[in-house]
Order: C-alpha cells, then sequence, then structure tokens
C-alpha cells in the first residue's frame, strides 16, 4: 500500500514537471531592444504611420509606455489605411475597451471595403450599441441583401430617424413587419431623439 502512494506521488510529481516543461511564456523582445522599437515607432508617427504601426506591433506588450504604444498604434493604423489583417492584429493585441471598440468599428468599415460583407456582418454583431447602429449604417451599402435588409431592420428599431434619412423608403417598408415589442423600442427611439409626437404614435401602435 506504501508502495502504491509512493508511486502515485512519483506520478503527480512527473505529471506536474512535464506541465512546467511544456507552459512557455509569450515571446517578447528584451526591454532594451523594446525600447528602441518604441523609440523608431515614435519617430515614425507623422512621416510614415504604417512602418510605425508594424514597429509598435513588433514591440509587443511591455511596462513602459503601454498606453502611448496601443493608442498611436490604432491612430497609425487609420492614418495608414490599414487593411483588415493589421486590425485584427491589433485586437489580438487586447487593446484596453475603448480603443477595442474603435479598432472593431474600423475593421467592420475595411472588410465592407474589401467586399467580406459577412465577416464586417459578424464583427458587428461585437460592437456596442452605439458603433453597432454606426455599423449598421456602413451595411446598408453591403452588396448582400440578407445583411443589408438585416442591418436596415435594426435600423428602424434603434435608430428610426437615420435610417429615414438615409433611404426613407426602405424604412417605410419595413415599419409593417415590426412586432409590438419593436414598435414599442421604435417609440422609446424615438422619445430619445426628441420627438414625442412620433414616440408616442408608435406606442399606441405597439399596443394596438
Amino acid at each position: 500500500m506504501k508502495r502504491n502512494f509512493r508511486q502515485r506521488q512519483c506520478l503527480f510529481l512527473a505529471a506536474a514537471l512535464t506541465a512546467a516543461a511544456c507552459f512557455h511564456e509569450p515571446v517578447l523582445p528584451p526591454a532594451p531592444a523594446r525600447d528602441g522599437l518604441l523609440d523608431q515607432a515614435f519617430s515614425l508617427v507623422d512621416s510614415n504611420p504604417g512602418e510605425a504601426a508594424r514597429l509598435f506591433a513588433e514591440a509587443g506588450e511591455g511596462p513602459v509606455l503601454e498606453a502611448a504604444r496601443m493608442e498611436s498604434w490604432a491612430d497609425c493604423l487609420e492614418r495608414a489605411s490599414a487593411a483588415s489583417g493589421a486590425w485584427r492584429g491589433y485586437l489580438a493585441a487586447a487593446p484596453p475597451p475603448g480603443l477595442a471598440a474603435r479598432a472593431r468599428f474600423r475593421l467592420v468599415a475595411v472588410l465592407i471595403a474589401e467586399g467580406d460583407v459577412a465577416g464586417a456582418a459578424a464583427e458587428r454583431g461585437l460592437l456596442d450599441d452605439e458603433r453597432g447602429t454606426a455599423a449598421d449604417e456602413l451595411l446598408l451599402t453591403a452588396g448582400d441583401e440578407a445583411i443589408r435588409m438585416a442591418a436596415a431592420r435594426r435600423l428602424a428599431v434603434a435608430a428610426p430617424r437615420r435610417l429615414s434619412a438615409l433611404d426613407n423608403g426602405l424604412d417605410r417598408r419595413l415599419l409593417a413587419a415590426l412586432g409590438p415589442e419593436d414598435r414599442l423600442e421604435r417609440s422609446r427611439s424615438w422619445r430619445r431623439e426628441n420627438a414625442p409626437a412620433r414616440a408616442a404614435a408608435w406606442a399606441c401602435a405597439a399596443s394596438s
């Protein structure tokens, strides 16, 4: 019995050592190398934002100037009109929530421009309400009719004034398909837009 206990101890120790051997910390540049990359990146922000963005990415996370690195990196990606892959790389670096939302919205716009409407729609689903509504406005230009109509239906409920301004005919076509809950939410949206008469009308329509 003691021998079995010792065997189990040995097996547990071997498993722990194996797990420790398999664990690897992320490989980051040494501190002096990272500092040098950041110096180069900041010096190129105005003259060559694309190269600066690449250097910010290469520098990686660190204890020094991390907030400035992430913000400047996003600025450089915007100024360089970066492709979707660069924006995905930025998001993979786990920026703070505000910068992440900004980057994801830019990613939606870039994906639409690149013709990846399905990818843009998927990313739109990860946005907050305000940026999601702005993304829906972009998706109205999408070539995919199903995605375009889904965006229009969301706007008809959450931002009726904006949809009416963009495509009043489309807004009118969608009204008949709205259920009671959508009509009530549309009423709330009009109230937020300081349009009490329209809000009241849609509140009545929700209860009829």
